[in-house]
Parts: structure tokens; C-alpha cells; sequence
């Protein structure tokens, strides 16, 4: 059933995955009675539907409705992160009832009133978060925390409403915007404050103050920020050596990212990824649901 079917009223997590790929090439296109997030952490990447192929990068993402013919491409030698979602939208039960937003939030009224067959978008900050901690809830299976799911997933929907709208920043919100995005795409290469601002369009200092009052931190402390979580995906979900990690999120040395990573997490690198598990393969898994 579609999202957009007046007749969903819940959306049950069926399938997930976070994985790291190098120059893949899916076969053929194909689609499920699903709907889809794919979420790029690191990385570029391309989705092809239909005749369109769509561009993905670091931050970005792209939803599918039920029945899309897809295909997921991945050309970059250095590889592409990816978060991946899928969910069904059922009648009469699931984890996440989406009735009240409909009827309450003018915002989810207009997206599910105007039916879309894909679109991408940018990050806005907090999805990946989303993201993250939906595939981490799901990893429990049937010791997922239902009540939390649920609330993920409404996070999800009302994530989706938003960026389908476009953007609607105005003044020093657009600066901002444009110094992530830019952050985003190009944290694995070094950066200097002066190189964001110039990209916002914006003087440094205006736009240091702008990165203060929204993240209470520096432009540089951000870019740590990002180079961070993604160091912390890596070291999770895949076995590259700790030199190689600091050099794909964009350390100078394996010492200066050890030094920033503990810092910022109150963990080395190695203590983390011995946390994490990482050992084990991360692979697409359909999510095995408790009882209702």
C-alpha cells in the first residue's frame, strides 16, 4: 500500500541495512510493496529509476513509494555509507499510527495529500540520528522497544513532509544550510573556516557566530563533528584500518584522529569498534517483529 493511500493508517519497519559498498552495480532495477529511505552517510552514490538516475552524496537521501522500480549504483573507488530503511504502510495495525498527523499537522496533511512517486533531499541535521537509532532499535528484533519504533517512525514521517516541501530558509538560515552542505560533501578533504564561508557566501566571523547560536560550536568544531560520526559508522560496520579511517573522514594522521575521536567521544578508536562489534558482517536483514 502506498504512503499516500487514503487508507494507511500504520507503517510497519520491515527490512534495514547500514552498509559500506565499493563500485556496485545492481543488475536490473527493481521494486517491492515497500516504501524506501536510503540514506547516504559517506560517499557518492546513484539511484536509477525509470529512465532518471539521481545523484547522492554525503547527507543526502532520496524516499521511494511502494512499487518504484530502482536500482542502486555505486561507481566511487573510495565507496559510499549507506543507511537504508524500508517500511509498509498497512489498514490495521503496526507500530506507528499515523491518523493524528494527518488530521493535526497541516505539514503531513499536504504531503500525504499530494502523492509522490520519489524524491531526495538534504539532511536536516537530525535525520541521520533518526536514521541511526531506528537500525539500531531494529537490530534488537523482537526485543525492539515498540514505543520507541513507533516514535522513530513518526520522526521519519514528519522529516519526509518537511523536506518535500523544499526549502524555505531566508537569511542567515540559508547561510548556515550552505555551509553544512558544503561541509557535508567535502569533510573527508581538508577544510578551513575561510573555505565554508566562502562556499555560504557569508564573512567568517558572521557565520562563526551563526554556527555558535545553532550548534554551540565553532565552524572547525562542526567539521570535527561530522568527520567524527562518520568515523564512528566505519569503524562500526566495516574492518578498515584505523590509518585508513583517519584518511577517508579526513584526519591528517592516525594520531590527530585518535586524539580528536577521543576528545569529542571519551572513547579511542579501537575501544569503540571493540564496543561496537564490528567484527561481523553487516548484512540486509529483514526485521523480525514481536508479537503485536
Amino acid at each position: 500500500m502506498s504512503l499516500f493511500s487514503s487508507d494507511t493508517c500504520y507503517l510497519v519497519p520491515e527490512a534495514y541495512y547500514a552498509m559500506q559498498l565499493t563500485q556496485f552495480v545492481m543488475a536490473e532495477q527493481h521494486s517491492h510493496q515497500r516504501c524506501e529511505i536510503m540514506f547516504v552517510l559517506s560517499g557518492k552514490c546513484q539511484v536509477q529509476t525509470g529512465n532518471t538516475e539521481l545523484q547522492l552524496s554525503n547527507g543526502q537521501y532520496i524516499f521511494l513509494d511502494e512499487n518504484i522500480p530502482h536500482a542502486l549504483k555505486v561507481r566511487d573507488k573510495k565507496g559510499c555509507s549507506i543507511l537504508n530503511i524500508e517500511f509498509s504502510c498497512q489498514k490495521n495495525e503496526g507500530f506507528c499510527c499515523i491518523k493524528p498527523a494527518r488530521e493535526n499537522s497541516p505539514v503531513v496533511r499536504r504531503f500525504l495529500l499530494r502523492p509522490t512517486a520519489y524524491f531526495t533531499a538534504e539532511n536536516r541535521e537530525s535525520f541521520g540520528a533518526v536514521i541511526k537509532d531506528l537500525i539500531a532499535q531494529l537490530e534488537r528484533g523482537a526485543q525492539a522497544d515498540r514505543f520507541l519504533v513507533g516514535n522513530l517512525l513518526e520522526r521519519v514521517l514528519l522529516e519526509l513532509a518537511e523536506a518535500s516541501t523544499g526549502p524555505k530558509e531566508s537569511g542567515s538560515f540559508l547561510y548556515v544550510r550552505q555551509a553544512i552542505a558544503f561541509i557535508r560533501q567535502n569533510s573527508a578533504l581538508p577544510l578551513r573556516a575561510n573555505q565554508v564561508a566562502q562556499a555560504a557566501g557569508v564573512n567568517r566571523s558572521y557565520l562563526q557566530s551563526l554556527f555558535r547560536r545553532e550548534f554551540d560550536c565553532g565552524i572547525m568544531a562542526y567539521v570535527n563533528r561530522i568527520r567524527i560520526k562518520n568515523a564512528e559508522f566505519l569503524l562500526a560496520n566495516t574492518r578498515m584500518p584505523l590509518v585508513e579511517i583517519a584518511a577517508e573522514t579526513g584526519f591528517n594522521s592516525r594520531q590527530n584522529f585518535s586524539l580528536v575521536f577521543e576528545k569529542m567521544t571519551g572513547s579511542t578508536p579501537s575501544a569503540f569498534r571493540k564496543s561496537a562489534g564490528s567484527a561481523t558482517e553487516i548484512k540486509t536483514r529483514q526485521f523480525e517483529q514481536f508479537s503485536v
